[in-house]
């Protein structure tokens, strides 16, 4: 009786006709590795389409689960094996199925942009809006990652996407830091609400702000996003777009903006009527993160427009303090003091 080892040896080989000749000899197809994949998974892991159509037609468990509860599906999406996919689901593979994560084939794809893979999924019955065990749903992943025909595609189906995930998350929060105004406006006409806030109160125009959207900002700002709306700590679009780098590598690596998108939407928020001096609950205001982290013409801007050098923070500490050694900032903060 052939082994497991033989079976997987076989699966290995570049031709097919030793697995063709085992299966034919009766090998049970479904037996596992040492890691408790079963051929099928390990097939399609490896792409090899003649190998999982073989295993099928002997019969192969098509939604056998393997390490991490992975499906012969669910490494095919991943691994963005096309044919593979079409095999499985033409056999009947759930396409709901999920790992151990709570994660499905549909949110595999959306998490890769691959808009036709989702497709094919909606179109065997896959949910749009089941979420894993982080609370995401496919939208969600898709929207933090920018992938905007698969975005399309799934509010084309139909379902009212806007309401928070189980983590709490919006979409619309999720999408603000990459989206542009043509996005925007899309998601409008699908139902979102630019004032939307999650549990912990921030909005879409935060989120923008934070990571220098400006274009998403300033089109959020012509329509209707409330610029003066603060979070729970406090916090408003302005103090965030000046605090944005509090950890002094995102404002270099953040997803969108360089330094001359901060001064644009510090801009953009003060002349669409942010508080220059309005401050977060532990009395830091925009100039005082401006004055440690942002550059000399974001400082002076708040300072033309009224933001007083002077204030302290719960702790005692001014902006001149937040500005340290930096001659530059400490003369114009004495200037306008």
């Amino acid at each position: 009786m052939a082994t497991a080892k033989a079976l997987f040896d076989a699966l290995g080989a570049v031709d097919i006709a030793p697995l063709r000749v085992l299966l034919g000899t009766g090998v049970v197809p479904d037996m596992r590795n040492g890691e408790g994949d079963t051929a099928l998974i390990i097939a399609a892991l490896h792409g090899s389409e003649a190998a999982v159509e073989l295993l099928l037609m002997h019969g192969a468990d098509v939604d056998a689960r393997g390490m991490l509860g992975r499906t012969a599906l669910l490494e095919s999406v991943t691994r963005k094996r096309h044919r593979c996919i079409e095999l499985l689901l033409s056999n009947g593979s759930d396409p709901n199925i999920v790992d151990e994560t709570g994660s499905g084939p549909l949110l595999r794809a959306a998490l890769r942009g691959e808009t036709e893979i989702a497709r094919a999924l909606l179109e065997v019955g896959a949910d749009p809006s089941r979420e894993n065990k982080a609370g995401e749903s496919p939208l969600l992943v898709a929207m933090r990652f920018g992938h905007r025909p698969v975005i399309r595609l799934l509010l084309s189906q139909g379902f009212a996407p806007w309401g928070a995930s189980k983590s709490g998350r919006l979409a619309l929060v999720a999408a603000a830091p990459l989206a542009t105004p043509e996005d925007l406006e899309f998601f409008l006409s699908k139902g979102a609400d630019l004032n939307v806030a999650e549990a912990n109160g921030t909005t879409p125009l935060m989120e923008a702000a934070r990571v220098g959207n400006f274009e998403g900002a300033e089109w959020m700002l012509a329509n209707g996003a409330d610029p003066k709306a603060a979070d729970e700590d406090g916090a408003t679009a302005l103090l965030l777009a000046c605090r944005a780098g509090e950890d002094r590598l995102e404002a270099k690596n953040s997803l969108i903006g360089g330094e001359g998108d901060y001064f644009e939407i510090i801009r953009l928020l003060i002349l669409a009527g942010c508080e220059v001096d309005l401050a977060a609950k532990n009395g830091c205001t925009p100039l005082m993160y401006a004055a440690w982290l942002r550059s000399l013409a974001c400082v002076e801007l708040l300072l033309r427009a009224g933001a007083d050098p002077n204030r302290a923070n719960i702790a005692g500490t001014t902006s001149f303090d937040f500005a340290g050694d930096d001659s530059e900032r400490l003369v114009m903060l004495d200037f306008f003091s």
